[in-house]
């Protein structure tokens, strides 16, 4: 009797258990067990589309889930949770649970003829069978190899011939590093929910939620990459530009700026027959959107410029290292250790003494209830303390900003460290060197120095500004 049913399958990917949910599922503790139920789940639910129900009423719950599992209550009711906080499974009106991205993992095979009919078509292609022959494999034994195959999951792909295997990192070994390693949130210990939704069910494609809308859970789990290197990673993919006309991405684009109008330097060539000179000019300039005058540099004078100078402050923060991070401190508004220590010290005072303020004003509330002073003494008292506390804690605000920023400057002085530290030296001014280093470059209108308009003695300021520490100056 012909088979004309129709058979579902899973379809599961070579990386399915390298996707970020399944990776950090797997890391937690009964992770296994975790990953081993939400695989039978998908199974449950690929002759509903993704949901899981008994029939079109009755949903799965948590007792009838834990029975066709084979688990503990309490097992997939946490399980369900996780599920639903790395979205994989999603709570329906109805009450049923669907399971995200299902549509992507559905097989479906056809009725027993069809498939008969396509393989044999297939082989005749290939003139491996011949024109008449006998059906030879029960659909029983086809089924069965079809799910044989799709089910067959391998955690580690073939590597092409000349490629190297990614490294393993995290503390399981579990975790490969891609190209985007640096833009997921996930590598620095996080847990990222809802980060996409879907209007139905019905609709395979999900929406990216904003930033406001998502939880995010920090030290969740093992970070691979730290915070701080994360934040710059982005700041960095920020900058980048679109290739101008001339088909490139000019060295300083995003990161120059005009010291007048602050509006950012564009990449302008002039070329003759003679030669080609590549120069920025301000951009308010160049489209006539403000008053502002052109601020003409050459490229390659300003590369010269920066390019010294930054291996100019390089090299000192290297071969003297402490006095670097003091001088960075100290260019900061009072940023002495002596000076901070006497604010420290006054802060505590002032501390204190609010908080004597604090217990003379109940000791004189509880003197005026009982009568041992009248309520005009009371008030009078009361208004002088009043007064010297609000002071005392304006000028503790105060305090405490100024040591903060300090403590600030000098983590961010350690931040700028860390990438002189992984540039010990350079031959040439990349890119990636540049937007490590430097936040932005304000480009002043050049001076002439004989007094003449278009003399050709001419002075130009440029103002670096560099990433966490601002502009440095060395001492002579």
């Amino acid at each position: 009797m012909a088979d004309n049913r129709k058979y579902y399958y899973l379809k599961l990917k070579e990386s399915y258990f390298d996707e970020d949910a399944i990776v950090l599922l797997e890391s937690m503790q009964d992770g296994m067990l975790y990953s081993n139920i939400l695989l039978k789940l998908y199974l449950k639910s690929l002759k509903n589309g993704g949901k899981l129900q008994l029939d079109e009423n009755i949903p799965y719950t948590a007792p009838m889930i834990a029975t066709i599992t084979r688990q503990q209550v309490g097992t997939v009711e946490r399980a369900l949770q996780i599920f639903m906080k790395l979205g994989l499974v999603e709570p329906l009106q109805n009450g049923a649970l669907y399971m995200s991205n299902i549509e992507l993992l559905i097989g479906q095979s056809s009725t027993e003829g069809e498939r008969k009919r396509r393989a044999r078509r297939a082989l005749q292609e290939q003139k491996a069978l011949p024109e008449a022959v006998a059906d030879i494999c029960p659909p029983e034994i086809e089924i069965e190899k079809e799910i044989d195959i799709e089910l067959e999951i391998k955690r580690e792909g073939e590597i092409k011939t000349g490629q190297t295997a990614p490294a393993p990192f995290g503390r399981y070994g579990n975790v490969f590093l891609s190209e985007n390693i640096l833009e997921n949130r996930e590598y620095t210990g996080c847990l990222v929910n809802f980060k996409t939704e879907k209007v139905s069910y019905k609709v395979k494609q999900s929406k990216e939620n904003p930033e406001e809308k998502q939880v995010i859970f920090e030290n969740h789990h093992e970070p691979i990459i730290d915070h701080d290197t994360w934040e710059r990673v982005q700041e960095l993919r920020k900058q980048r530009k679109r290739p101008n006309r001339y088909d490139e991405v000019g060295l300083f684009s995003g990161i120059l700026f005009c010291a007048d109008c602050g509006s950012v330097m564009y990449q302008q060539r002039y070329q003759t027959d003679k030669r080609r000179q590549d120069c920025y000019i301000c951009g308010s300039y160049k489209k006539r959107t403000r008053d502002c005058t052109a601020h003409f540099i050459r490229t390659d004078l300003l590369t010269e410029g920066v390019t010294e100078n930054l291996r100019k402050v390089t090299s000192y923060a290297a071969k003297h290292e402490a006095r670097f991070m003091k001088l960075l401190t100290e260019q900061t508004e009072d940023g002495s250790k002596r000076r901070n220590a006497a604010k420290k010290k006054e802060l505590e005072a002032a501390e204190k003494r609010i908080a004597e303020l604090s217990a003379i004003f109940k000791r004189l509330y509880e003197d005026s209830v009982t009568g041992r002073i009248s309520d005009e003494r009371f008030t009078e008292l009361s208004a002088d303390y009043e007064a010297e506390q609000k002071e005392l804690k304006e000028k503790a605000a105060v305090l405490q900003g100024e040591l903060s920023r300090t403590l600030e400057a000098t983590a961010n002085a350690e931040k700028f460290m860390k990438v002189v530290r992984k540039y010990t030296s350079f031959e040439e001014l990349t890119p990636t060197l540049l937007r490590e280093f430097v936040e932005k470059i304000v480009i002043h209108e050049s001076e002439a120095l004989d007094g003449k308009r278009r003399g050709k003695l001419r002075r130009q300021e440029i103002e670096i500004y560099y990433s966490f520490v601002g502009k440095v100056e060395l001492p002579d």
